[in-house]
């Protein structure tokens, strides 16, 4: 699970990876991680709703 705070981080470093000319999908690659799970984080910080996990604990042992 990736934390909010390293989130936010991964978000900053994209986003200067675009601004130096990278390509969206590029800099997700190089930072390993989902374009789309990418797209739901900046959703998420739109929202208000704040970066938190929102996957249920496993219930089972």
């Amino acid at each position: 699970m990736i934390e909010p705070h390293d989130r936010r981080l991964a978000l900053g470093l994209i986003r200067e990876a675009i601004g130096a000319g990278a390509s969206y999908k590029k800099a997700c690659e190089i930072l390993d991680v989902d374009e789309r799970t990418v797209r739901r984080w900046r959703q998420q910080l739109r929202a208000a709703d704040g970066l938190e996990d929102r996957r249920r604990e496993s219930g089972g042992a």
